[in-house]
């Protein structure tokens, strides 16, 4: 039996440890250039609506990231997907994400999101011009 040298074995632990602690720590990176009171603002208010209405198709953790878009991540918010970047900060006509809020497909999308978490439409609205506001954009 062919065994590894120790150095193997702690890189490959270490690594092993390193792609689970991305997921707990790498949301922390999320707002972390943000004012405390702003970054707890998005912590509390922000993320659980991307994470409740978005993060089933557009996060690393789910497996899936459709057009190419991952939003559990602000490099991936500013990347944007197939169609551009979902936030252009200070530039809310080029913000893709806003521009998907209003969209129909997408309306439909949150009103079924809506009616699984009794989640109302002033709340969500709300939480969109929160969005907007949290990364610097003026609405």
């Amino acid at each position: 039996m062919h065994r590894h040298p120790k150095s193997f074995s702690s890189a490959r632990r270490l690594f092993s440890l390193a792609l689970p602690l991305s997921f707990v720590l790498g949301p922390l990176a999320f707002s972390a250039d943000l004012p405390p009171d702003q970054a707890a603002f998005f912590e509390t208010h922000i993320r659980p609506l991307l994470v409740e209405s978005c993060y089933g198709c557009h996060s690393v953790e789910s497996g899936k990231s459709k057009g190419s878009l991952l939003l559990d991540s602000k490099q991936g918010l500013l990347k944007g997907g197939d169609s551009g970047p979902a936030i252009v900060p200070g530039d809310p006509d080029a913000s893709l994400l806003l521009k998907a809020a209003t969209m129909p497909e997408y309306v439909a999308l949150v009103d079924q999101t809506r009616a699984s978490t009794q989640r109302d439409g002033a709340s969500v609205d709300a939480a969109m011009d929160r969005l907007a506001v949290a990364f610097g954009l003026e609405i």
